[in-house]
């Protein structure tokens, strides 16, 4: 097959559609990646790129990457905004002239925003080719979940956009089966509906880098890793380590960057929390394993809103394959796939107090039913989110769609 992905991330930033384009690059298919200049999460571009020198034109591990100039995502919901609507005008103008007119099929990648589907709509239309979208985010709960947006009017305008998108898609994925009544609101062409699972890409075991190294030894540590923004309640989790405070024996470890990783850090010096919450920035996935086995139980969270109940937080996947016992501070889909899994414990989102409770009944474990937790976590990783499993499953929708145009 010749497949065009369509997202706005892409190598090198940390996202799944890596592996997904590489892997089926290493199945025999040729794979092209329309993309944008890498600067999340940072909001910078990343070193040796940038918007009047590009690169426009890469390979990765055999995929060809064709870049087109967007603005980076700065700081501020206004030039986040204009990243968005850069990677739309860009990818659409610019990929019909380079996009291969020759291509099978078109896949896109949907986390969000839900905009960055459009250019893969134009270039269907372009070639007559038929377009897959893997859905990871839902719109326009999204926005409406963190506070983004909360005009009616633009909500409104919102809801026309996604019945468009999925109107012209010609098979729709979800990463959540909780994702599908949502979907079919807007679902008005019946469009296909298939649950594709979230995988987390295999870790490799390397010597423990010196910042894990560093880690205190003798201490209980709770480890979160991931982006650091509104929807990952960092203030319930500071809230919790103020609760716990006077057990000098635990301390929470977070890894990770994002818009409240500056507000993160200042709350940790003003509420005298330098010995119960560390901070270690941003790691390379590569550095993840080591992190993982070092600490006891690992953490994923989000706030109390309805959106987040339907959705799989992608490290829930990545902490499975780890083998480690997982803190759920969740409520949904995401919690029942760890209560499912007998994989660790959930508690309820944006409340303090349970969630100390809960660390301290992980903590109260011996080390052989945490082990047990996390093995459970890492029996139902390999039977429902390997990595071949999912991409053979995608890799067999991408040849129907192909065969069904004829």
């Amino acid at each position: 097959m010749k497949i065009l992905i369509v997202t706005q991330y892409f190598w090198p930033e940390t996202f799944l559609i890596n592996s997904l384009a590489t892997e089926l690059q290493k199945k025999g298919h040729s794979v092209t990646v329309l993309t944008g200049l890498p600067n999340y999460p940072q909001g910078q571009y990343f070193e040796n790129y940038g918007l009047f020198k590009g690169p426009w034109t890469e390979s990765f591990q055999g995929v060809q990457i064709l870049r087109v100039p967007i603005l980076n995502r700065g700081n501020g919901f206004f030039q986040l905004a204009l990243n968005y609507i850069s990677f739309v005008i860009s990818a659409t103008i610019i990929g019909l002239f380079r996009a291969p007119k020759n291509t099978d099929v078109i896949f896109c990648f949907g986390v969000s925003p839900v905009t960055l589907c459009l250019p893969a709509i134009f270039i269907k239309w372009l070639t007559n080719k038929k377009l897959v979208f893997w859905i990871q985010d839902l719109w326009p709960e999204s926005v409406s979940a963190v506070g983004a947006v909360k005009s009616k009017k633009i909500i409104s305008l919102l809801d026309l956009l996604v019945l468009f998108i999925y109107k012209n898609c010609d098979h729709i994925l979800m990463q959540s089966k909780a994702f599908a009544n949502s979907i079919s609101k807007y679902n008005t062409k019946n469009v296909p509906l298939s649950y594709v699972p979230n995988w987390a890409d295999p870790f490799i075991q390397t010597e423990s880098p010196k910042w894990v190294a560093d880690l205190p030894v003798d201490k209980f540590k709770i480890g979160f890793a991931g982006n650091i923004g509104l929807a990952q309640d960092m203030k319930t989790i500071l809230a919790a380590a103020e609760i716990l405070k006077s057990l000098t024996d635990i301390v929470w470890v977070i890894a990770g960057d994002g818009s409240d990783k500056k507000w993160l850090d200042e709350q940790i010096l003003s509420r005298n929390l330098q010995n119960s919450v560390m901070t270690v920035g941003r790691k390379a996935y590569s550095e993840m394993l080591p992190f993982f086995k070092s600490c006891d139980l690992l953490l994923v969270s989000l706030t109390d809103e309805p959106i987040f109940a339907l959705t799989v937080p992608s490290k829930v996947q990545a902490y499975m394959s780890a083998s480690k016992p997982i803190l759920a501070s969740i409520v949904g889909e995401g919690a029942r796939i760890v209560k499912e899994a007998n994989a660790g414990e959930t508690c309820a989102p944006e409340n303090p107090n349970e969630l100390a409770t809960t660390v301290l009944k992980l903590k109260n474990m011996s080390d052989n039913q945490r082990n047990d937790l996390g093995l459970n976590g890492r029996k139902y990783f390999e039977k429902f989110f390997e990595r071949t499993v999912v991409i053979d499953q995608i890799e067999e929708i991408l040849k129907n769609n192909i065969e069904n145009i004829k």
